[in-house]
């Protein structure tokens, strides 16, 4: 019996409340888009593997990588339940160095992070990943700035502030 509860005592305690693989934080409602909710998700020791598909779309795997971090903002559209097909999502994800504590990217720098800007949705030729190859991204004091050019039609996402705890 103490064997079953120092074991149990732990597993709890080597699972409680550490984040060391993936903290996700909920946006502001006045720093996302209306109709919708944002959040950020950090996945710390992971690298960002962009590939192309069979059709010549991109697409993004994760890969284990000690030195970085990927950070990926999502807008989630408000869906209405009556309709099966009614979901609308828009990704911004990108890689840093964990070490990072200052950046300064526009144009075409962006890409030193990999970013992709990715559309969710059941809509013919506006959904998937598009290379971010212009905009900006500043970072300063836990805190990112994005600004993403408008790369489908209808885009929501185009100023992201983002404070990191």
């Amino acid at each position: 019996m103490k064997k079953f509860l120092l074991f149990s005592v732990l597993i709890l305690t080597g699972c409680s409340g550490h984040k060391m693989i993936s903290d996700i934080q909920q946006l502001n409602p006045e720093n996302c888009p209306k109709n919708g909710a944002c959040t950020i998700e950090i996945m710390h020791g992971k690298a960002l593997d962009v590939k192309t598909d069979g059709t010549g779309k991109l697409y993004y795997a994760l890969q284990d990588a000690k030195e970085k971090s990927v950070i990926k903002y999502t807008y989630s559209k408000h869906s209405n339940p009556e309709y099966q097909d009614d979901f609308y999502d828009e990704e911004v994800v990108f890689e840093v160095d964990k070490t990072t504590s200052k950046l300064n990217l526009t144009g075409k720098d962006i890409q030193k992070t990999k970013m992709l800007f990715g559309v969710k949705c059941f809509c013919k030729g506006k959904a998937g990943y598009y290379k971010v190859n212009s905009g900006s991204l500043h970072y300063r004091k836990k805190q990112f700035t994005i600004s993403v050019p408008e790369l489908v039609e209808g885009q929501l996402t185009k100023n992201i502030i983002m404070s990191l705890k």
